[in-house]
C-alpha cells in the first residue's frame, strides 16, 4: 500500500548535484511527486510537495520535521473512519505550509482529500484565507 506524505523541497535546483526534491528522498527511492515550476523562471510554486512512497525508513521519517505523513488508509475511505489524529495531524500540516483546508466530516472520502491536495499544489500557494480547500 502506498504511503503519502506531505515534505518540504529540499535542494537548490543546481543540476544533478542538487536538484529538487522531496525530503523523503534522504530516506528512500521508491518516491513519486509532483513539484510544479513556472514555466518561465524555472521557480518552484510551492516549498512543498505531496509524496507518495512505497518503501523506505518510515520510523526516520516520521522523526523529520519536514515531513509530516497523511493517514495511512485506502483512498475509499469515508472521512469519518479515518483516524482522528492522523486526520488531525493532516490538518494542522496543512495549516503549518499555509494550505487552508476545511475538511467536512461524513462527505467526502480520503482519496477526494488527496485529490484536493493535488490540486492545490498544482495551482502554488496562495492565500489560504482566500481559497480553502473544502471538502
Amino acid at each position: 500500500m502506498i504511503h503519502r506524505f506531505l515534505a518540504d523541497i529540499i535542494g537548490t535546483g543546481e543540476g544533478d548535484s542538487d536538484e529538487f526534491r522531496p525530503a523523503v528522498a534522504l530516506y528512500t527511492h521508491d518516491w513519486s511527486a509532483e513539484m510544479p515550476a513556472d514555466p518561465v523562471t524555472g521557480k518552484l510554486l510551492n516549498k512543498w510537495a505531496m509524496v507518495e512512497v512505497r518503501s523506505g525508513d518510515y520510523a526516520q521519517m516520521d522523526l523529520d520535521l519536514g515531513i509530516d505523513a497523511m493517514p495511512f488508509c485506502e483512498l475509499s475511505t469515508p472521512v469519518a473512519q479515518i483516524d482522528s489524529v492522523q486526520l488531525w495531524n493532516l490538518r494542522e500540516a496543512l495549516s503549518r505550509r499555509g494550505i487552508g483546508a476545511g475538511i467536512t466530516i461524513g462527505v467526502a472520502t480520503y482519496g477526494d482529500i488527496v485529490a484536493a491536495i493535488a490540486l492545490r499544489a498544482n495551482a502554488g500557494t496562495v492565500d489560504p484565507t482566500k481559497a480553502q480547500l473544502v471538502l
